[in-house]
């Protein structure tokens, strides 16, 4: 693998890592009502 390689796969992960934290907030919201991360009323956090 050369650094073009490396940049795209970096670039790949962190559009991966962004979707993630979209969704969790999302599943959460339909779980429990709320997001977590927006929602600072909600006294449970992140198991």
């Amino acid at each position: 693998m050369d650094d073009k390689d490396l940049r795209a796969l970096d670039e790949y992960v962190l559009r991966l890592e962004g979707l993630a934290k979209k969704y969790e907030c999302e599943i959460q919201v339909i779980n429990t009502g709320s997001c977590g991360a927006l929602d600072s009323r909600s006294g449970a956090g992140p198991e």
